[in-house]
């Protein structure tokens, strides 16, 4: 992406699904879910690092375990906050931007992640970036990205465990911490 910032993607996921346990390992077309969305993400020309973030909980370790064989970084920390696996991983990999890819987006669009992640870094004056603000494009094709230094201010300022559960939703609800912006669909 640039030669001064470093950037990484992050997956956060985990085996304990509620609606279909261990999805992120089930697989299709005879590689697992988690093996789609590790695909898209290394065909980014603006990624320096994939990271998985999965939980310490012993059910995960096949998590880490597919990562190895995969070649990609594989973070433990917490099961239920999120936004603490993402903060303690990014910080982890001295990434200064972080692209948060959704586990259950496995067909995410590598062009659409590359074209978001230049957006972002041309303005270099926000702090956050989405296309899921407001949605225009399809289920599955959310990308956000975001200032690493955004993502530790909000782990810092948010006390609020429901919303520590869904890693950015404190920068996304607080518009007068964050310059935020949203891509439509064209």
């Amino acid at each position: 992406c640039s030669q001064l910032m470093k950037t990484a993607a992050i997956i956060p996921v985990r085996m304990a699904s509620t609606r279909l346990p261990g999805k992120v390992l089930t697989l299709i077309n005879s590689k697992p879910v988690l093996g789609h969305l590790i695909d898209r993400l290394k065909a980014c020309n603006t990624l320096d690092e994939i990271i998985v973030a999965t939980s310490q909980n012993e059910e995960n370790n096949a998590i880490e375990d597919y990562c190895q064989v995969s070649d990609v970084t594989c973070f433990r920390g917490s099961e239920e906050n999120v936004l603490e696996r993402l903060v303690f991983a990014l910080k982890d990999s001295a990434a200064d931007i972080g692209v948060l890819a959704f586990g259950d987006g496995p067909l995410v669009d590598p062009a659409l992640v590359d074209s978001f992640v230049r957006k972002f870094v041309k303005n270099g004056s926000i702090d956050f970036l989405s296309n899921d603000l407001k949605t225009t494009y399809p289920p599955g094709m959310e990308v956000e990205v975001f200032k690493t230094t955004a993502l530790l201010d909000s782990h810092a300022r948010n006390d609020n465990f429901a919303t520590r559960e869904h890693g950015t939703l404190y920068i996304r609800q607080h518009p007068e911490h964050y310059k935020c912006e949203n891509i439509e669909a064209p």
